[in-house]
């Protein structure tokens, strides 16, 4: 079976702008302030149980949870680009 270079720039064009529309999908920035906000209002711990007691251990869940979120939304932007890069890269060896 032969290489078929015209399809595979097609396909390798497709999936830039694949990874291009995923890197402007994760825009978090108010989940990254939402966390800050938490972990700041988190530091009052006497006025959060005046509100309910169960609010500074939800509250950490949340934290937890959100931290995770970012640094998953950190990873996959790191594989974005770099696979944008090997992309890039090959359709260079192609044309």
């Amino acid at each position: 079976m032969a290489l078929d270079k015209k399809k595979i720039l097609q396909l390798a064009e497709a999936s830039q702008g694949e990874m291009k529309q995923l890197g402007k999908a994760l825009n978090v920035d108010n989940t990254i302030q939402l966390a800050e906000t938490i972990k700041s209002g988190r530091e009052s711990e006497e006025e959060l149980m005046a509100i309910n007691p169960m609010l500074p251990s939800y509250l950490a869940d949340i934290q937890k949870i959100l931290n995770f979120m970012l640094r998953t939304v950190g990873s996959v932007r790191t594989h974005v680009n770099n696979r944008s890069k090997e992309l890039s890269g090959l359709q260079n060896v192609l044309k």
